[in-house]
């Protein structure tokens, strides 16, 4: 039931919604059936931590039906079911805020001309607004909306209330589009680094210009924290701006949307992750710190489930720190967050790679054997790569080759593989046999092999960082 539509909905409703939700559920309006009460009730005791033993279906069905043996196609249509009251309930009461109501009934009284009552609705619009902590875009907006509507209700003395309201909306405009701008254009800006793509805005120079003259642009939270997140990526080269940015992103915890820290999040990662693989390693400490401060705001999960490249990369980051005993409880913790498909696969390929750190060869490739097949043609090629260093760390040579031809063929056949992917992997066996074949005698060609390796960019070599181990291993008395 874990990965089920039902499960994947209340995953992602709050604590209160789903408190709405329980009235919703049991209001004799939208809903005369018992079991389904009882179904609910019993699921929303499960959150925040849904547990896949206690959603086990037949355990779930026993909870609710106690007197009845399990039915699979009963307990689907039961589910089923209680999603479309859920689906109801999103529909109804969750698509208009307070404020869009308080919106709507501000309209009415001021176009009919009510002014007492309009101002009165404006006013408890306003302290509405005042009391919501997020402080984004999308606040400013709202309250452009308010300064905008208290310039257009009926007043004998327009004067000077009118000019420090059209000064405040002003203001106000001003806030909101600056952030939009600094928010979409550091889009842009990533974007323009991962694919071949140009455009440049006139206006991002002017606001740059106007925050870095004047500082009290930066006393705005969400201006600050979009500010420092353009120049990060603008300016990689100045890692301040990354250290500012995730000092702010634990002081303006809440002036932006769950929705905005993990876009922010991914932006910080990917940050360290370009960084450890340029040479700082001091950015993999700074990766796994990230990753355990993400992982307690909960900022690394998409609908209550960790992705698998993200689950991998906590692990493997965690590695290279030398916290092998946090990875291994971090499997232990998280798989359950895996999609069910591929948490087998993926939970002994992690703990493979721990072993392979700790030298315990004969572990990896015991837990490499009981990995099932997975579709993701990169997790497989990871675990054939995997399995060859560990053969060539067992001094098995005649497995070691078999592996690389085997790894080499596939890759051959990988029509949906791109170029670029193939290059990397055959870089990496092309020179693991040349390591292994090479005579110690042969001082020149170990100095060949050392200048060829400095030459080859780390993206166009799989696992360099140990091909480079191995070279200085068997290499280092020959050159």
């Amino acid at each position: 039931m874990l990965n089920s539509k039902l499960i994947r909905i209340l995953s992602v409703l709050s604590n209160d919604e789903l408190k709405q939700l329980e009235w919703f559920v049991k209001s004799v309006f939208y809903n005369e059936n018992e079991h389904l009460i009882q179904l609910y009730v019993y699921l929303r005791k499960q959150a925040p931590a849904w547990n896949s033993e206690k959603l086990d279906r037949k355990k779930v069905w026993k909870k609710v039906f106690p007197a009845t043996p399990f039915n699979e196609l009963a307990c689907r249509k039961l589910m089923s079911n209680l999603v479309l009251i859920i689906e109801r309930f999103i529909i109804n009461e969750l698509s208009a805020s307070k404020q869009a109501n308080i919106s709507r009934l501000f309209q009415f009284y001021n176009q009919r001309y009510l002014t007492k009552d309009a101002e009165s609705c404006l006013r408890e619009w306003e302290e509405m607004q005042q009391l919501t902590p997020i402080r984004n875009a999308d606040f400013y907006q709202k309250q452009q909306e308010i300064e905008y509507n208290r310039m257009f209700i009926p007043s004998a003395s327009m004067g000077i209330k009118s000019h420090s309201v059209v000064k405040e909306f002003i203001h106000t405009t001003d806030i909101q589009y600056i952030i939009t701008q600094l928010q979409w254009q550091s889009v842009m800006l990533n974007n323009a680094n991962v694919v071949s793509i140009e455009h440049h805005s006139p206006f991002i120079t002017v606001i740059l210009a106007q925050i870095e003259q004047d500082p009290k642009w930066l006393e705005i939270p969400a201006i600050y924290i979009y500010y420092h997140l353009y120049k990060m990526i603008e300016k990689p080269e100045e890692s301040h701006f990354y250290d500012k940015l995730n000092e702010a992103s634990q002081q303006y915890a809440d002036y932006l949307s769950w929705t905005e820290w993990v876009y922010i999040a991914s932006f910080l990662q990917n940050y360290c992750i370009r960084k450890s693989l340029a040479g700082e390693t001091i950015f993999r400490e700074k990766l796994h710190e990230l990753y355990i401060q993400n992982l307690k705001k909960g900022l690394i999960f998409s609908y209550n489930r960790l992705k698998p490249n993200t689950f991998r990369n906590i692990v493997q980051t965690a590695l290279e720190c030398k916290k092998n005993e946090w990875a291994l409880n971090f499997i232990k913790e998280y798989k359950d967050k895996l999609p069910e498909e591929e948490q087998e696969s993926l939970v002994a390929y992690c703990t493979s790679l721990i072993y392979f750190e700790e030298k315990k060869f004969k572990e990896v490739l015991l837990h490499l054997n009981q990995a099932p097949k997975t579709a993701d043609i990169f997790q497989e090629l990871r675990v054939k790569v995997l399995r060859i260093k560990t053969f060539y760390e067992l001094d098995d040579v005649d497995s070691m080759n078999a592996a690389l031809d085997a790894l080499k063929m596939h890759i051959s056949r990988q029509e949906t593989l791109s170029e670029f992917y193939k290059k990397r992997f055959k870089n990496f066996a092309n020179f693991l046999y040349r390591i292994c074949y090479l005579s110690e005698m042969e001082k020149e060609k170990w100095q060949k092999l050392h200048q060829e390796l400095s030459v080859i960019g780390t993206n166009d070599f799989w696992d360099k960082e140990w091909i480079l181990k191995k070279v200085a291993e068997k290499g280092r008395s020959k050159v």
